[in-house]
C-alpha cells in the first residue's frame, strides 16, 4: 500500500496533535499552586529533575545546563523554597571513588546553580555514592537528583541522612556545615 505526501503529513499531524502533552520538571510546571509541585523530602515525586552525566564524568553538559537554568528561574519566582541536590554514582567502582564522584558531580551542579544567581543559603546538598544505586550498575545512576521543599534546613538534613546519604552540607549565614550520620554537624569555613 502506498501512502502520498500529503497523507504522511496529515496523519503525523493527526498523531501529534491528539497525543498528550508530557509534563516537564518541578521547575518549569506552570500550575505552582499544585502539590505536586515540590517534594516533602520523605519520598522523590516525580517529575523530579535529574542532571545526568556520562560514565566517569563530572562535567556539566548542554542539556544540564539548560536544565540548571531552568532551575534558577524556577527558584527566582519562589523565594520560600530550598533545592535539595542529591549525588548519585554506579556501583561500578570502589567504593570511595564513587562517593568522591557522587560529590564532583554535585559540586559542579551546586556551583554553577551558584554562579547563575542562586543563593547558597537556599542549598542542601546530599551525597550518595552509590548507596541506593541499581546492580548491576545503570546509567540512571549516574545523576545529581534536584528537587525543591519548603521544609527547614534540618528537616532535609534528617531526611536525607535517614535515606542513606553518605554526608549532607549546608550554608547558613556564611559559614558552610556538613554532617555526617551519627555525626554532628561541623562548620567548614
Amino acid at each position: 500500500m502506498r501512502l502520498r505526501a500529503g497523507s504522511v503529513a496529515s496523519a503525523l499531524a493527526a498523531l501529534f496533535l491528539t497525543a498528550p502533552a508530557l509534563a516537564g520538571p518541578d521547575f518549569v510546571t506552570p500550575e505552582v499552586n499544585k502539590n505536586l509541585a515540590a517534594s516533602d523530602a520523605h519520598d522523590e515525586q516525580q517529575p523530579t529533575d535529574d542532571v545526568v552525566f556520562a560514565y566517569g564524568a563530572a562535567a556539566l553538559s548542554p542539556t544540564a545546563l539548560v536544565q540548571l537554568t531552568s532551575v534558577a528561574r524556577w527558584m527566582e519566582s519562589h523565594p520560600r523554597y530550598r533545592l535539595v541536590l542529591e549525588g548519585h554514582a554506579d556501583a561500578s567502582g570502589p567504593r570511595a571513588y564513587n562517593a568522591d564522584l557522587a560529590a564532583r558531580r554535585l559540586e559542579a551542579v551546586r556551583r554553577h546553580l551558584e554562579t547563575i544567581g542562586v543563593r547558597p543559603e537556599r542549598v542542601i546538598t546530599a551525597i550518595y555514592g552509590e548507596n541506593r544505586a541499581r546492580h548491576p550498575a545503570e546509567p540512571i545512576d549516574r545523576r545529581v537528583v534536584i528537587f525543591a521543599s519548603r521544609q527547614s534546613v534540618g528537616e532535609l538534613v534528617s531526611a536525607e541522612l535517614g535515606r542513606n546519604a553518605i554526608q549532607a552540607a549546608w550554608t547558613q549565614h556564611g559559614n558552610q556545615y556538613v554532617e555526617s550520620r551519627g555525626i554532628d554537624p561541623v562548620a567548614m569555613r
